[in-house]
């Protein structure tokens, strides 16, 4: 008597497989990250010190235009670290590492959540670095509490995720599409 027993690799383990294999590829070829991490801090420093006068303006809601602009760099950032999910996965199209994967007996559904996991990650990373640049450079919450500043933070690093969530799957899927690594000016339309 045979029995017929098929595995299926559970998604949170190949989700967090695939996570793992790209962010080791992050650590090992730093230009992956830098111009997540560079174009955001350069466009604070770029645009804090030339729109100053701004804030002099009446009916301007701040008086330092680092606080105003701080949550929108961050937010592009995310956006940047979301799009780099649809490069990985277009590289390993590229170089046959996916094909690879879908012969495996992996959930697709985990393959597409480690690319989103991915994401997630070097959204908080470049969330966290443009929120320490920006302070730096004198952004201050009006705050009443430290709660409130710590739910600041928490909802900027929320809107980078969700951000993230978006521009992951939209390059993911553009990647997956095109299969190749020539679509890759699609992914920040």
């Amino acid at each position: 008597m045979t029995t017929s027993h098929t595995y299926r690799a559970r998604v949170p383990a190949v989700a967090w497989a695939i996570a793992k294999r790209n962010l080791l590829a992050t650590v090992r070829m730093p230009s992956i990250l830098a111009p997540t991490l560079i174009f955001p801090v350069f466009l604070l420093v770029s645009f804090t010190s030339g729109f100053t006068a701004l804030t002099r303006l009446e009916g301007f809601p701040t008086t330092n235009f680092v606080s105003w602009y701080l949550p929108f760099v961050a937010l592009q950032g995310a956006s940047f670290g979301g799009a780099g999910s649809g490069f990985s996965a277009a590289r390993d199209i590229t170089n046959g590492f996916f094909d690879r994967l879908l012969l495996t007996p992996a959930h697709r559904i985990g393959i597409l959540l480690g690319g989103l996991l991915v994401g997630w990650c070097r959204a908080t990373t470049t969330a966290f670095i443009v929120l320490i640049c920006g302070f730096g450079l004198g952004a201050r919450m009006t705050v009443n509490s430290p709660l409130d500043a710590i739910l600041g933070v928490g909802f900027v690093v929320v809107g980078a995720c969700s951000v993230a969530s978006m521009a992951s799957l939209w390059s993911l899927g553009v990647a997956y599409r095109a299969k190749s690594e020539r679509a890759a000016p699609l992914f920040f339309i």
